[in-house]
């Protein structure tokens, strides 16, 4: 069973906690998270999933995040992944991040990952910039060429 040269690749998804595809909180249980938090079917509250699995429950507006019991390597994926794409869609673009599993956002042993994805330190936390990679763009149509011998 030779796997060297084999990567796994993860599947990191973002849903609003009120989205129908998101079972948990109607026809499943929310799993246990980390500091006894109580994740909701909130208006505002995201969950960030790796591979179908709840990994991070962000509260409404993002100051709050709790996550599951993952590897830390799990949760730095989704955190580098999931909380851009949340960012992004904020009207200001950014998502200010203040508790992790109840403690200071910048003491969070989670907070090196999330530096290291491009964080920066704010005095209530950890800053997260929206990547404009994410929001997908729209394609402009291409002007119709118009055939100058037709104007004549």
């Amino acid at each position: 069973n030779d796997v060297s040269g084999w990567e796994r690749s993860f599947e990191v998804d973002v849903l609003p906690a009120v989205d129908p595809a998101l079972a948990w909180g109607s026809a499943l249980p929310w799993p246990q998270l980390r500091d006894g938090a109580h994740p909701a079917r909130r208006t505002g509250a995201t969950a960030i999933l790796v591979d179908g699995e709840l990994a991070i429950f962000v509260e409404p507006k993002g100051k709050r995040l709790a996550t599951a019991n993952l590897p830390a390597e799990t949760l730095e994926l989704a955190l580098s992944i999931g909380l851009p794409r949340i960012a992004a869609r904020t009207k200001r673009r950014e998502l200010l991040v203040e508790t992790i599993d109840g403690i200071a956002a910048g003491e969070s042993s989670l907070a090196r990952g999330l530096l290291a994805a491009g964080a920066r330190i704010d005095y209530r936390g950890l800053v997260v910039r929206g990547s404009p990679s994410v929001i997908p763009q729209p394609v402009p149509e291409p002007e119709p060429e118009i055939d100058e011998d037709e104007e004549e």
